[in-house]
């Protein structure tokens, strides 16, 4: 499923920024991604590549260079999934080849949060001596997992960001993706709609 790009990134970068991994604002950091991630450095990269997992011309020609265009199902996650996502779902599954059997498909899933006590969220990363006894408390990773799920569970409160203005979002489609969607739409011969 392709995403619109604009819309992707600025996902991404409210993920990083709710983790602490981000302190630049989103323009600052479009602005500078090429000098600030490194392919090398993957999980960084990965955190702070916002315009680089929107650029699907570059991703997708790499597969269609191994595998035939037929054995993929590019899906417009706007105009086709949540627009219609029952005929959606069916498509998905008639490409997959499987049986119908009824998927719930009203489910909001991973909604915005963000933690109630950003200490405690610091806490449950950090290592030290405590995690020595709570590790002999509970020998069973099983439960100290458990456990640990529930507490970050119960630290989440959902939130509605901040959008971006209509300008913003032209402004930053024709500056880092419009050639890219251009490419897209020639090499898929469909048309994305993402620059409306």
């Amino acid at each position: 499923m392709l995403r619109n790009p604009v819309d992707r990134a600025y996902s991404h970068y409210l993920h990083s920024l709710r983790d602490q991994h981000e302190s630049l604002s989103f323009h600052e950091a479009l602005r500078t991604e090429s000098s600030r991630t490194n392919k090398q450095d993957y999980l960084s990269f990965l955190r702070l590549s916002y315009m680089g997992q929107g650029l699907y011309f570059e991703m997708l020609s790499r597969y269609y260079a191994l595998f035939s265009k037929e054995q993929f199902l590019i899906i417009n996650f706007e105009d086709e999934f949540i627009n219609n996502r029952d005929s959606t779902i069916k498509k998905i599954l008639d490409f997959l080849e499987v049986k119908d059997e009824g998927i719930m498909i009203d489910i909001k899933s991973n909604p915005a949060s963000k933690a109630r006590f950003q200490w405690l969220k610091n806490l449950m990363k950090k290592t030290g001596w405590w995690r020595v006894i709570i590790k002999n408390m509970i020998p069973s990773l099983k439960v100290r997992q458990i456990i640990k799920n529930r507490i970050q569970r119960a630290n989440i409160s959902t939130f509605t960001p901040s959008k971006l203005l209509e300008q913003e979002r032209n402004e930053i489609f024709n500056t880092y993706f419009k050639k890219d969607v251009e490419s897209l739409e020639l090499l898929l011969n469909k048309k994305m709609n993402w620059n409306k």
